[in-house]
């Protein structure tokens, strides 16, 4: 994403550069529909979700939270979303039964 659509995004939603870009760097890992950040201007921690699922860490701000989804959501349209069939889904290590075929899904949560 350039510099000048975190600029405008950053003004538009009142977040500085470095907070939208946080965003747009969770949001590319999730390919455009999922994004997990940690900045303070966004209330800590956070997951964003398409189709509606919000949460932040200042969780009793409805004001932020409702800023913060508005900037997801406006994100989730600029970034460029990769289709499942081009990704490589290999996993780093032999967790997964050889026999079952690759995942679909994969995560952890914690370091869990």
């Amino acid at each position: 994403m350039d510099t000048t659509t975190i600029k405008q995004l950053a003004e538009q939603h009142g977040f500085s550069e470095s907070a939208v870009l946080e965003v747009a760097q969770a949001m590319q890992r999730g390919n455009g529909r999922m994004a997990q950040f940690n900045h303070p201007e966004l209330g800590g921690s956070g997951q964003w979700m398409a189709g509606g699922m919000m949460m932040i860490g200042d969780m009793f701000n409805n004001a932020l939270k409702a800023r913060v989804q508005a900037l997801c959501d406006a994100l989730a349209g600029q970034v460029s979303v990769t289709p499942l069939q081009q990704m490589d889904m290999k996993p780093l290590n032999q967790w997964w039964l050889e026999n079952m075929g690759l995942p679909t899904t994969a995560g952890s949560q914690n370091d869990a």
